[in-house]
């Protein structure tokens, strides 16, 4: 229902009408769904996959489209799974096939070529007019986002005990989905959309009422429980929590960068070198944005250099490869607790101006300060390696870690809590001083915090809640003293 084929005297009637313009070449896109699994498993069977895609780039309408079409947030969905392992709840996800074919009817006059090597059934000279949004267009995922809106919030879910359930969207994240009770308007469900992934935390039976009515308005081929992919993450439910790995993404996506014999470190890299580095650079930006914190500092470093690379810079880089793929079992765990008696705990860090020693008139590091400023330790051994931003030739490196957990932290105990938001990067202002850096880490992640705190209250009251009425504590942790 997405293409009507015209017939070919209507085609030549299209060209002499319309023009070129609005007639956009097609092809068929092939994949094998499994092909990182068998980097691994060798024995893995094909998955084949084809979509016929067109070229979207010259849609003539793409300069007055809305293209906007929203997804869901890390936080967001870290801290659903967080409920589910603090309420013993299950989790499910699914899958919408060919989601961009099941969203709303285009409002414009367009048409498409066959691919190459034509479609069946049809003459070389036959057009195909879209009639709804289909892979390759700029606004099919807005169309298919507004057809998974409308149809999500007309739901009605039935609740144990005879009761009825209403959708409605968090305040803070329009990709999650609350299911409220109808008498008490407080949450009983969640659902959160990605595109065309979906995920669902519920308690058991609720969960599968809940996939009952979602499958029967989308085409959803499959729902799988307690252990699967979502988003590229691989999630899996135990008694200990809930486990955020992303092995397949490592095993599939992961190499190393090639050093040519005779290379020096303050060498340029070559063209070829340096455009790998940036495909490598922004898979490792994925996975440490999504379940390897412990990489993101290192990323943010490899990421300030990729424009320009030197080969110490792809060696850097390599370090960063290796640690990923040794270490790919790792990832996320969010532990169970007593959410009523839990904190926030805010841990936040600077390097003061560890970034090279600019010519700068007004401010000048010594040598000493420059060499304080190198990354001696840490997880990549020897590897020295300094922050640099593109704009600033004299930058601080900023962090922090957000980790919900019981209260008794609060009084020095020693606890296990979950990690539920990172971020490390280079600072956008020329800090004078360590306790200007330390300051603006703090502040930043403060109001990180704050959004977190804010996120969780939302999704277990159903509405945005002030400061002053929630009951999690914030606890900001440095080693800057005076600060």
């Amino acid at each position: 229902g997405a293409l009507e084929a015209l017939s070919v005297s209507e085609s030549e009637q299209v060209m002499q009408r319309v023009g070129k313009e609005r007639v956009l070449n097609s092809r068929y896109a092939y994949k094998d769904k499994n092909y990182g699994r068998r980097r691994s498993e060798p024995e893995c069977p094909w998955r084949a996959k084809a979509r016929l895609v067109v070229s979207g780039h010259m849609d003539p309408d793409v300069a007055h489209l809305q293209t906007d079409a929203p997804t869901v947030a890390r936080t967001s969905v870290l801290l659903l799974l967080q409920i589910a392992a603090c309420r013993s709840w299950t989790c499910s996800a699914g899958d919408v096939t060919a989601a961009n074919l099941n969203g709303e009817k285009i409002q414009r006059e367009l048409y498409i070529r066959q691919p190459r090597h034509g479609i069946p059934g049809l003459a070389p000279g036959q057009l195909l007019k879209v009639l709804k949004g289909i892979f390759g267009l700029p606004d099919s995922p807005r169309g298919w986002w507004l057809r998974l809106l409308r149809d999500l919030l007309d739901l009605t879910i039935p609740l144990d005990g005879g009761g009825s359930g209403v959708i409605r969207q968090c305040p803070l994240d329009p990709c999650v989905f609350m299911v409220l009770d109808k008498e008490t308007q407080k949450p009983v469900a969640y659902l959160a959309t990605h595109v065309d992934d979906l995920l669902v935390v519920a308690p058991d039976g609720l969960r599968q009422r809940i996939e009952n009515a979602v499958s029967a308005i989308l085409p959803v081929d499959e729902w799988e429980t307690q252990e699967f992919d979502y988003i590229g993450s691989h999630i899996r439910q135990t008694e200990e929590g809930i486990y955020v790995t992303q092995t397949p993404f490592v095993d599939g996506r992961l190499f190393t960068l090639d050093i040519f014999a005779g290379q020096c470190d303050e060498d340029q890299a070559t063209e070829s070198q340096a455009i790998d580095n940036r495909s490598l650079v922004g898979a490792l930006s994925w996975l440490a944005g999504q379940s390897r914190p412990d990489l993101q500092c290192g990323v943010s470093m490899a990421q300030q250099a990729q424009k320009f690379p030197s080969v110490a810079d792809l060696k850097f880089t390599n370090v960063l490869a290796r640690r990923a793929y040794e270490l790919r079992e790792e990832g996320l765990l969010l532990r169970p607790f007593d959410l009523n008696q839990a904190a926030l705990y805010i841990f936040h860090d600077a390097a003061w101006a560890n970034a090279p020693c600019a010519e700068d008139h007004d401010f000048q590091l010594t040598p000493e300060e420059d060499k304080a400023g190198l990354v001696m330790e840490g997880p990549f051994g020897k590897g020295q390696r300094k922050a640099k931003k593109a704009s600033s030739r004299v930058a601080s490196q900023l962090g922090y870690a957000i980790v919900l957990g019981p209260r008794d932290g609060m009084d020095g105990q020693t606890l296990q809590g979950s990690l539920l938001d990172w971020r490390s990067h280079a600072c956008a202002r020329v800090c004078r001083s360590t306790f200007g850096g330390e300051t603006i880490a703090c502040v930043e992640g403060l109001e990180a915090g704050q959004y977190v705190r804010a996120c969780l209250a939302a999704l277990l009251t159903g509405t945005v809640v002030k400061i002053e009425q929630t009951s999690w504590p914030l606890l900001c942790l440095t080693d800057c003293r005076s600060l």
